[in-house]
């Protein structure tokens, strides 16, 4: 019964496992161009110890006043087995409100993603918002998913991402995350910056150590995230 149970539960986490993402703020800077790299290292998930690895690269440009678009691209590695492009993705960005406008923030978001290994789509809708305290921030990124296409039941998942961040200095900047989803729950510490490297030029980054919380995330994430912003 427990072999059953096991093998269940390895194949529930293979059709359903989410993977953490990035806290985006509401924020989006006129006609500014960015080269993104996101790194996340996975344990295994619950009776598969495999480690997991995906890198994803991307590139955005302000199309408009408070209005940006992205391209990006991922690939997918399991240890000992698979490595291949997994996906691809065009998302929009809308900043709603002024920074300082109102009490928050408020940014809006929508997706399109075609997985090229399992051929099915994925549509999101998005809502970020920042709520400052003093030297602290508040950022909350809530995701309505649809996925659809062949092999997989059409369906809809929420999906919750937020962090906590103390602004130390503009180049550093401590935090903690939180992602949650169907088949994801994760929390742990994060540390980044923004250096300015000369006028209308800066290199953001952001890394830390995740800790699922449940059955079906991974015991220990590895995130990893740098953005050339030109």
């Amino acid at each position: 019964m427990r072999k059953i149970l096991s093998l269940g539960g390895v194949m529930l986490s293979s059709l359903a496992h989410a993977s953490v993402g990035k806290v985006y703020d509401p924020y989006v800077n006129a006609y500014e161009d960015e080269v993104e790299y996101r790194l996340i290292v996975e344990d295994g998930i619950s009776g598969d110890p495999r480690q997991r690895t995906k890198q994803i690269i991307g590139f955005a440009t302000g199309i408009a006043e408070g209005i940006k678009a992205e391209l990006a691209t991922s690939h997918y590695e399991i240890e000992g087995g698979t490595s291949e492009v997994r996906s691809s993705e065009l998302e929009f960005f809308w900043q709603i409100t002024e920074q300082g406008e109102y009490d928050s923030d408020w940014g809006a978001g929508f997706s399109i993603e075609r997985n090229h290994v399992k051929n099915y789509w994925e549509a999101s809708s998005k809502l970020f918002v920042a709520h400052d305290f003093g030297h602290s921030s508040l950022v909350l990124n809530t995701l309505l998913n649809y996925s659809w296409g062949n092999g997989i039941d059409n369906e809809y998942e929420a999906e919750v991402r937020g962090a906590y961040l103390w602004r130390y200095s503009a180049s550093l900047s401590p935090s903690i995350e939180l992602h949650t989803a169907e088949s994801l729950t994760a929390v742990g510490p994060m540390l980044g910056g923004k250096y300015r490297l000369m006028p209308g030029k800066a290199l953001v980054w952001r890394t830390g150590l995740l800790f699922g919380l449940d059955t079906y995330t991974p015991k220990n994430i590895l995130k990893f995230e740098l953005e050339f912003e030109f």
